[in-house]
Formats: C-alpha cells, sequence, structure tokens
C-alpha cells in the first residue's frame, strides 16, 4: 500500500546470493550470518554492509541411526558443511556435544584438520550444506543447518539429537546490501516491514524455536 514492491529470487548455495548482490542483479540479500559475510569480505573483496539482523537459525546434530550424541560411535562418518564459517560452526557445535577437542580459544575458522582431540577417530567428510540431509542415511550424524532441515522435512525439535545454543547476535541473519546503498530509504522501509511484532509473531509460532527472531 506504500508502493513498495519486492520480488523474492530463491538460491540454493551459499555463495551466488553475494555475487548477484554485488553485480546488481539483487538490491539487497538475506541469507547469511555476520561472521559468514565477514570472511566472504575479507576472502572475496567485495564491498558489502550488514544492514539489520533478521533470524538466527540454530544449527543442530542430526541422525537416523542414534537418538543421543552418546550413542555415536568409533570411526563414525560425520557430515558437516563446506562453506567458509560454517564448517567451523559445526565442529564447535560438536565440540559443545562434547565429541571432540579444538584448540583453545578458536572460531569459526577452524577447519577439520584443526581438531586437537578426537577420541572416537570420527571421519569428518564436508559437504554442500543444502544436501547434507539427503546425504544423512549415509552418515552416523550431520550438522545441519535448521532451515535445510525444514526443508527437507526435519522437524528439528523432534529430529535433532544435540542443538546448537544461540545467545548472541553472532550467528544472526542479516539483510545484507551493497554498501554504497546501505542508507537507501527503499531498505530502511523494508527493514522497517520486517522487524515487527506481526513478523516476530509469525516466525515464532510457525517455526516453534527452528527459526528464532533475531531483533
Amino acid at each position: 500500500e506504500d508502493g513498495l514492491e519486492v520480488k523474492v529470487i530463491s538460491f540454493s548455495d551459499f555463495v551466488q546470493p553475494n555475487t548477484a548482490l554485488v553485480e546488481g542483479e539483487l538490491d539487497i540479500n538475506s541469507f547469511q550470518t555476520g561472521t559468514f559475510l565477514d570472511t566472504v569480505v575479507e576472502e572475496s573483496g567485495y564491498d558489502l554492509a550488514k544492514i539489520e539482523p533478521t533470524i538466527s537459525i540454530p544449527m543442530g546434530i542430526y541422525s537416523e541411526v542414534y537418538d543421543d550424541v552418546s550413542e555415536i560411535k568409533e570411526g563414525d562418518t560425520i557430515g558437516i558443511p563446506n562453506s567458509p564459517t560454517q564448517e567451523g560452526r559445526a565442529l564447535q557445535l560438536f565440540e559443545e556435544a562434547g565429541l571432540i577437542t579444538l584448540p583453545e580459544g578458536s572460531g569459526q575458522e577452524v577447519t577439520s584438520s584443526d581438531i586437537v582431540e578426537n577420541s572416537l577417530n570420527l571421519n569428518f567428510i564436508t559437504s554442500e550444506a543444502a544436501q547434507l540431509p539427503a546425504q544423512l542415511q549415509d552418515l552416523g550424524a550431520a550438522g545441519i543447518n535448521s532451515n535445510f532441515a525444514l526443508d527437507a522435512g526435519l522437524n528439528p525439535k523432534k529430529s535433532g539429537i544435540f542443538m546448537e545454543n544461540i545467545d548472541n547476535l553472532e550467528q544472526a541473519n542479516y539483510i545484507v546490501s551493497r554498501t554504497e546503498d546501505k542508507d537507501d530509504e527503499a531498505i530502511a522501509q523494508f527493514v522497517n516491514y520486517y522487524q515487527t511484532d506481526e513478523i516476530k509473531q509469525f516466525i515464532e509460532e510457525e517455526f516453534k524455536g527452528a527459526l528464532v527472531p533475531a531483533w
């Protein structure tokens, strides 16, 4: 009613949305954490800016074999995302679950080669994040973002055998624009539409904790 027309374009990976934004095919995107964006900017030189947080998407450990992380066996193959920061985020999740030890003070830059202690000799393999739910049948367990779990018909509350604890904005997703456009009036208008009590209530009722409002 205010004359703002919004066209939504879906992507199936973590690379194309930023490329499309930089090339002018998009005006904003909304899919990535601030930490992920920082890594992309550092590695690619893209001139992109965080605008405002949207949702937090907890990562969970999922399994078709086990009901609890304590049941994971020696030598199991474990799937984790292959994208920047998400591999490290998954490894931190497995450390939180007590299955591995990472270097003290390490962040999401870690990879499986940095694991300090792996008493069960778990075999960590990386894959496209969106493909992990389909590969779950061939794995002991996998670290999967809740959005991909939901897309695959997995209920994080019921199917996740260990869930990430999100207690700050580090893991929040952000609306992102080209830096030159970050103060654009239309983007501010979009943010005002998004960050409302109505949208917050919808997220809480629709996703029941699988997605969490981050503003």
